[in-house]
C-alpha cells in the first residue's frame, strides 16, 4: 500500500476533467490525497510517526532542521481555551495564535473517565461490510453472476467507454498479480462495479499451491489501465460476442476490423449470464484468427480475461440481531456461487464506544448456557484451562469485587455481569498515536516504536500531536493471533492432497480436524482505526470539501480565458459565495446522534479456490470465516490491547474537536475571503499571487488537521513545517499580523521561497490551478508571480550605475525573464528528448543502437550541467546536437520542440539547432 502516493489520472477521450469533483470511486481510506496535491514534494507519513515517536522517548535527540524551530519557547493551550474562542466567536483573540508557537492539550473534561474512578465499559457498535471483491477463477463473467437462476429486478449496464477508469491503488495488494496494464472497467450491476483483468494463465492454474502469491508479471505501461491497443482488442471481442448474439443493433461487419465504436447498454439478468457463455465459448477461437500483429506481444495469448467485481461503502451491517442470522446466510448463497470464484477480499468495519456504568446486573447462568454452551475458566492452551461444570456456583467476583472472567470453547469471554440498559450516553473515541504502533507487538518482545513487524502510519488529527487516525499494512498482533484458529476450520484441496496426512499447522489436533497444506486460505491483508465522523463526513464522495481547496481555486481564477476555464471559476466563485468550505463542514458535523463510534476496519483475502468443494458456497462462507472474525473481537487479548490503545472522550467532543482547534485558521480564510470578494466581482481584477498562495498554504493546514495526511504540506514553501504542527500544533511565521485596532493585515513575504534552477517563486497553488483552468492558465499566473516577485524585491546593488529607476526595474526584469526563459527551453528539450528515449523499443541484442541511446542520454545530462546551455560554446553546443540528433539509429525520431519566437532568439539561433536533428553525427 502506498500511503504517500496520490491518484492516477488517465488520458481521457475527449478532454481532461478535475478528477476530485467525482463521486466516491475506491474504497474509504483514512486520508485521501485529492489528485490536485500531485507533483507536490510533500512530507512523507513516515516523517509523522518519527516526530511522535519523540513526544515518548525522553533523550531523543531532534533533527536538525527542527532544532531552530524548537528553540522558540511554545505556549500551552487547552483544548477549552479554543472552544471558548469558538462559541464566542472572538477572532481576534484566535488570530493571535497564529503569531506564536503553541501546542494543545485536551482537558480531563473532554474525556469519559480521566481519573479511572468509574467503571468504563467498551462496548461493540455494530459491525459492518463496506468492502467486496471478487474474482472468478477462469476465463469469463462468473464474478458478476448471482447463484440464482433468475433475477428480475437486476439490471447490468455495460459500458465500454471507461478504459481510462484506474483500478485504486489502495487495492492492489488483493490481487493475486500485479494490475499495471491489465485492468479495464466494463460497467456495474447494482453497487458493483465490474471489471476485466488480462490474467496471467498460470494464476488460473487449478490446485497450483502458489498461486496465492503475488505474480510478477509487470507491462511496460505507468497504470492500471490497459493500453489503447489492448482496450480495442477487448472492445471488439465484446463486439464481436454481441454479433453472434444477435443482440439488437451491434453488428461487427469483421471479426477483427480497424477501427469501432464504443457503446453502453443495459441487459438484464438472462442476457448477461448468455455473454458470459458465449464469452466462454467464442474466446479461443477469436484469439485464433487475430492478426499476428495483434499477437506479437504475447498479451492474447499469455494471459485469459477474467471478471472482478468490486463493491464498496454500503457499509451493509452485520448480525443486527439474533433473527437475522439465517436471512444474512441465505443472503450470503445467493449472492455468488463459490465453485467459479477464485477469491474473494472484504472489509470488516467494527464500532466501538465507551460509556460509563453506575452498576451492573448479573446474567442468568441458565441464560449463558443456552447461548453459549460449555464455558471454561480460561482460553484454550492457557494455564488452569477446564470447564465449568457447575456455574450456578462458580464465584462470580473476587477478592478485589472484580468479575471472575469465563470463556467459551473457542476462547471468547463472556460477559457474567452486563450493564442495565439506562446506562450513560456513548462517548467517542480517538486512538493513542504513542501507542498504536505497540498494537502490532507481541506482548512478550520488547517494544520498539520504529521498528515494527507491521508498517504502520499515523495521522494526527486536529493538531491535537498524538490523537488521530492509523493505517497499517497488516492486522494488529492480538487480532493476526485469531486467524490460524479460523484457518483450521477451513478445509484446503490443493495439488498432493492425501487424506492420511495430518499436516495442520497446529500439529496432532485429534482426528476430526482437516489438514491444512500451503498457504492459509484466510489472510489478513491491511487495517485502519479512525473515528466514523471521518466515514459520515466523506460518504458518498470523493472528497469533501475542506480538502479541495476551493477559495484558493475562486480567487486564482478571475484571470481564466476560455469558456471551459471561466465556467469553472464561476462555479468556484458560487460556491464560496454561498458556503465556505469550512461552513459546508459546520453544517454537516451540527446536530444530535453525529457518529462518534471508534472504526477499526479489517480487510481479508479468502482463497475460495484452496477450499474442498462441500466448503464453496456462502453459508459456510458466512459460519465459518464472518462470523467468527465477528466474534474475534470479544475475545480478551483483542479487547484489551485495544482499549490500551484508545483514548475515551466525552459525548459530542469528537464533533467539535475539528471546529475547536481549526478556527484560527478558518478565521484568516474567512477573513480573506470577505476582503477579496468584492474585488472578485469587479471585472478585469488580478489578485496579489503572494496572497493567492498564502491561502492556499492554509487551505492545505486545515485539509492536514482534517485528514492528518503529510503530504499536502509543501515542504520548499511551508518551511515552519508539518513537524511543527504535527508537534505543537498550528504556527505562522510572519506573513500574518492582527492587533484589536486594525484588524488583521496580511503582508507579503519579501523572504520567499524561490526556485534556484528555475529562477521561479515556488507555489503550493501549481497542480490546483493546472487541473482545474488548464496548463496555459497556470503558465500565464507563474510568469507574472515571477515578475511581480522581482519587482517586490528588487535588488539594490544591481544596474545601480544607470540611476534612473525605471532603467533600473527594465534591465533586471529583462535578466529575471532571460532566466526564465533559458530555463524553459532546458526544460522543453530535456523533457522532450527524454519521452522519446523513455518510448525507444531496443531489443536486448540490439547493443549498438542501446549503446546509441545511453550516448544521447549522457550527451543530455551534461547540456542541462553546463553553465551557459544556449551557448555557442563548441562543448556545450556538441553536446546538444549529440543529444537531439537521432539519425544513426534505425527508427524514425519524432522529437519535434516547438518554440515560440521572442526577442532572445539573438543569443542562439534555436530554429538552427533543431534543424539539425537528422545530420549524421
Amino acid at each position: 500500500m502506498d500511503h504517500n502516493a496520490t491518484h492516477q489520472i488517465a488520458n481521457v477521450p475527449g478532454g481532461a476533467f478535475n478528477v476530485d469533483d467525482d463521486e466516491l470511486d475506491a474504497p474509504f481510506a483514512v486520508a485521501p490525497i485529492p489528485a490536485q496535491y500531485d507533483g507536490d514534494e510533500g512530507h512523507s507519513q513516515e516523517n509523522v510517526g518519527k516526530i511522535i515517536a519523540c513526544c515518548r522517548q525522553e533523550g531523543v535527540p531532534l533533527v536538525n532542521y527542527l532544532q531552530q524551530f524548537n528553540s522558540a519557547l511554545a505556549r500551552k493551550t487547552k483544548l477549552s481555551s479554543m472552544k471558548h474562542l469558538f462559541d464566542m466567536k472572538n477572532s481576534t483573540d484566535a488570530l493571535r495564535l497564529l503569531h506564536d508557537r503553541c501546542f494543545i492539550t485536551v482537558d480531563n473534561d473532554f474525556k469519559l473517565n480521566p481519573t479511572g474512578e468509574l467503571d468504563t465499559l467498551m462496548h461493540m457498535a455494530g459491525h459492518f461490510l463496506d468492502y467486496v471483491m471478487y474474482m472468478g477463477n477462469r476465463r469469463g463473467l462468473d464474478a458478476a453472476l448471482p447463484n440464482i437462476n433468475v433475477n428480475h429486478t437486476m439490471e447490468f449496464r455495460l459500458n465500454l467507454n471507461m478504459t481510462h477508469q484506474l483500478w485504486p491503488t489502495s487495492n492492489t495488494d488483493d490481487l493475486p498479480f500485479i494490475p499495471t496494464g491489465r485492468m479495464m472497467c466494463i460497467g456495474s450491476c447494482m453497487q458493483e462495479n465490474i471489471w476485466l483483468a488480462m490474467v496471467p494463465k498460470t494464476i488460473l492454474e487449478c490446485n497450483h499451491t502458489d498461486r496465492v502469491r503475488l505474480n510478477g508479471d509487470t507491462l511496460e505501461v505507468s497504470t492500471s489501465a490497459m493500453t489503447r491497443e489492448h482496450s480495442l482488442m477487448v472492445t471488439m471481442f465484446f463486439t464481436h460476442i454481441l454479433h453472434s448474439m444477435q443482440f439488437e443493433d451491434v453488428h461487427c461487419i469483421e471479426k477483427i476490423p480497424g477501427a469501432y465504436n464504443t457503446w453502453s447498454e443495459a441487459v438484464d439478468e438472462c442476457t448477461f449470464r448468455m455473454l458470459h457463455i458465449a464469452f466462454r465459448n467464442l474466446w479461443k477461437n477469436w484469439v485464433r484468427q487475430a492478426p499476428e500483429d495483434w499477437k506479437r506481444d504475447q498479451f492474447l495469448l499469455d494471459n485469459y480475461l477474467v471478471a472482478l467485481t468490486m463493491r464498496y461503502g454500503q457499509s451493509q451491517g452485520l448480525r443486527s440481531s439474533s433473527h437475522a442470522t439465517q436471512a444474512e446466510r441465505d443472503n450470503w448463497n445467493k449472492d455468488h456461487d463459490y465453485e467459479n470464484i477464485m477469491l474473494f477480499s472484504f472489509s470488516l468495519a467494527s464500532h466501538i464506544n465507551f460509556s460509563v456504568v453506575d452498576e451492573w446486573a448479573n446474567v442468568p447462568p441458565a441464560t449463558i448456557l443456552a447461548r453459549e454452551g460449555k464455558v471454561f475458566t480460561a482460553p484454550p492452551g492457557h494455564h488452569g484451562h477446564q470447564e465449568i461444570d457447575d456455574l450456578a456456583n462458580y464465584d462470580l467476583l473476587d477478592e478485589d469485587g472484580k468479575e471472575i472472567p469465563i470463556y467459551t470453547a473457542e476462547g471468547y469471554m463472556v460477559l457474567r455481569c452486563a450493564p442495565p440498559n439506562n446506562r450513560s450516553t456513548p462517548g467517542g473515541a480517538f486512538l493513542d498515536l504513542t501507542k498504536a504502533p505497540a498494537l502490532f507487538i507481541p506482548e512478550d518482545e520488547e517494544e520498539d516504536f520504529n521498528i515494527c513487524a507491521v508498517p504502520c502510519y499515523l495521522y494526527p488529527l486536529a493538531f491535537t500531536k498524538t490523537l488521530g487516525n492509523m493505517q497499517a499494512d497488516g492486522l494488529i498482533h492480538s487480532f493476526q493471533q485469531q486467524l490460524p484458529l479460523i484457518n483450521g476450520c477451513l478445509s484446503t484441496h490443493l495439488a498432493g492432497h492425501d487424506e492420511d496426512d495430518n499436516d495442520s499447522l497446529f500439529g496432532d489436533t485429534g482426528d476430526n480436524h482437516n489438514p491444512l497444506h500451503g498457504e492459509p486460505i484466510l489472510r489478513g491483508l491491511r487495517c485502519q482505526a479512525y473515528n466514523s465522523l471521518s466515514h459520515h463526513v466523506w460518504e458518498k464522495i470523493k472528497f469533501h470539501s475542506v480538502q479541495l481547496r476551493r477559495i484558493t481555486a475562486a480567487v486564482s481564477g478571475c484571470t481564466a480565458t476560455g469558456v471551459s476555464a471561466v465556467s469553472k471559476w464561476e462555479w468556484c466563485l458560487q460556491e464560496c459565495e454561498f458556503m465556505l468550505p469550512h461552513e459546508q463542514f459546520h453544517v454537516k458535523v451540527t446536530g444530535g446522534r453525529q457518529p462518534q463510534s471508534m472504526r477499526f476496519e479489517n480487510t481479508y483475502r479468502l482463497e475460495v479456490s484452496a477450499m474442498t468443494p462441500e466448503d464453496k458456497n456462502g453459508s459456510v462462507i458466512y459460519d465459518k470465516v464472518i462470523t467468527p472474525l465477528i466474534r474475534t473481537w470479544m475475545h480478551p487479548d483483542v479487547q484489551w490491547s485495544v482499549k490500551q490503545a484508545l483514548v475515551p472522550l466525552a459525548t459530542d467532543v469528537v464533533p467539535g474537536i475539528f471546529e475547536w482547534t481549526t478556527y484560527p485558521i478558518t478565521c484568516f480564510l474567512e477573513l480573506s475571503w470577505n476582503i477579496l470578494l468584492p474585488q472578485l466581482q469587479q471585472p478585469d481584477v488580478s489578485i496579489d499571487p503572494h496572497i493567492i498562495e498564502i491561502i492556499s498554504v492554509f487551505e492545505r493546514v486545515l485539509n492536514y488537521a482534517h485528514t492528518g495526511a503529510a503530504h499536502v504540506l509543501v515542504r520548499a514553501l511551508m518551511y515552519w513545517s508539518m513537524h511543527s504542527w504535527t508537534i505543537h500544533g498550528h504556527h505562522l511565521d510572519s506573513c500574518l499580523m492582527a492587533s484589536p485596532a486594525f484588524g488583521v493585515i496580511l503582508s507579503i513575504m519579501m523572504n520567499w521561497s524561490v526556485d534556484v534552477s528555475a529562477h521561479r517563486p515556488i507555489t503550493s497553488s501549481h497542480c490546483m490551478q493546472e487541473l482545474t483552468y488548464g496548463f496555459k492558465h497556470y503558465e500565464l499566473y507563474i510568469a507574472h508571480f515571477t515578475i511581480f516577485h522581482a519587482i517586490k524585491n528588487l535588488p539594490q546593488h544591481v544596474y545601480v550605475e544607470l540611476g534612473d529607476l525605471c532603467k533600473h526595474l527594465a534591465c533586471f526584469a529583462a535578466e529575471v525573464g532571460l532566466c526564465v526563459y533559458i530555463a524553459d527551453v532546458m526544460h522543453l528539450v530535456s523533457k522532450e528528448i527524454s519521452k522519446e528515449l523513455h518510448d525507444i523499443f531496443i531489443d536486448e541484442e540490439d547493443q549498438i543502437n542501446a549503446e546509441l541511446i545511453h550516448n544521447r542520454e549522457l550527451a543530455l545530462q551534461r547540456w542541462c550541467d553546463s553553465n551557459n546551455p544556449l551557448s555557442y560554446t563548441k562543448s556545450t553546443l556538441m553536446d546538444l546536437i549529440h543529444a537531439v540528433s537521432s539519425h544513426c539509429l534505425n527508427y524514425k525520431g519524432t522529437t519535434c520542440v516547438k518554440v515560440m519566437p521572442c526577442a532572445f532568439c539573438e543569443i542562439f539561433d534555436l530554429r538552427r539547432f533543431f534543424s539539425l536533428k537528422d545530420v549524421a553525427i
